[in-house]
């Protein structure tokens, strides 16, 4: 069993911005969905521990947990959705708006949650204040965010592209 924080995409922090359902018809009519699985490095700390069935999710899973659900709001061309952590990695539901103008390709989207996840862990780790990520950050050549990302996760990702159809059942072997 793994711990679920569950967020749907009708529970956005942005009522302007809801990616999944297309309720702003205007702006994000046909996003495009993504389940997307992130490894930890083999030397990085696990982020929970096993009890059980069950995996308790330590700081470190917490920040993570935290991390995906903050992660919209740095770039108005994404969404997150369901989120599952277990002790070595992240399965989440990730939407790309495709008319957005700036709307990161999905490698670049998933380097800028690495870089913001490990900013976050590092102010954890070193109870310093760090700084916020913009839209406007690129991950590759922004001063500093490039070695701070290369930390905690594996460089590859696994991706799936996600149907209108499958969404839910996707949602569901996510545990909500």
């Amino acid at each position: 069993m793994y711990y679920f924080i569950g967020m749907k995409s009708s529970q956005s922090s942005n009522p302007k911005k809801n990616l999944a359902s297309g309720s702003d018809s205007s702006a994000f009519p046909i996003p495009q969905a993504y389940q997307i699985i992130l490894t930890i490095k083999d030397d990085a700390p696990d982020l929970g521990t096993l009890r059980g069935k069950n995996i308790l999710l330590n700081n470190r899973g917490r920040v993570i947990a935290n991390c995906w659900r903050e992660f919209q709001a740095i770039h108005p061309g994404i969404q997150t959705d369901a989120i599952t952590v277990n002790l070595r990695q992240l399965h989440g539901i990730l939407f790309l708006s495709t008319l957005e103008p700036k709307t990161p390709i999905l490698s670049d989207a998933i380097k800028l949650f690495k870089v913001l996840s490990a900013l976050r862990l590092s102010q954890l780790d070193k109870k310093k204040q760090m700084p916020d990520l913009k839209p406007t950050d690129h991950p590759n050549k922004t001063s500093g965010l490039k070695a701070i990302r290369g930390g905690l996760w594996k460089k590859s990702f696994i991706e799936k592209s996600i149907q209108a159809k499958d969404l839910e059942a996707v949602r569901k072997s996510l545990g909500t």
